[in-house]
């Protein structure tokens, strides 16, 4: 099955969406890896651990806009960039994060890169809303 993903915010017009920058990779393994992260108290742990919740907030079919967590754009920009470099520099920190994208990805060689890319691609997402005078974002996904 495959999946969306993509950054959103309330009142977001067709127009601003076609102008987003997107995934370089497919954005499933990011979707089930977001999945599989806010399940994992562990895995919680340590994004907040590392000042990089913010790469958790999502919104998704059956949940209300009330409850979502949301983020100014800053904070998923410095998230998502933060907890890029980290993975990149292969952090000892980081393992088990890269360890639950590894489980959802097939025949991925380097998970972390991949998730480090996925990752400063979100922060270009949350850049370009930030552009654009977005005062609250968060990752709409769908299967």
């Amino acid at each position: 099955m495959g999946a969306s993903a993509q950054i959103y915010w309330p009142r977001m017009q067709p127009a601003q969406l076609a102008q987003m920058p997107g995934f370089t990779n497919d954005c499933k393994a990011w979707a089930d890896w977001l999945v599989a992260v806010v399940r994992d108290s562990a895995a919680l742990d340590a994004l907040r651990e590392l000042g990089c919740e913010a790469v958790t907030t999502f919104l998704t079919r059956g949940v209300d806009e009330s409850e979502v967590a949301w983020v100014s754009p800053g904070e998923l920009f410095a998230a998502a960039q933060t907890l890029s470099q980290l993975v990149a520099d292969a952090d000892a920190a980081t393992g088990y994060l890269i360890e639950l994208y590894g489980g959802t990805r097939y025949d991925v060689a380097d998970p972390g890169h991949a998730l480090s890319v996925d990752l400063a691609d979100i922060a270009k997402m949350a850049l370009h809303a930030a552009k654009l005078g977005v005062e609250n974002v968060t990752m709409e996904v769908n299967w």
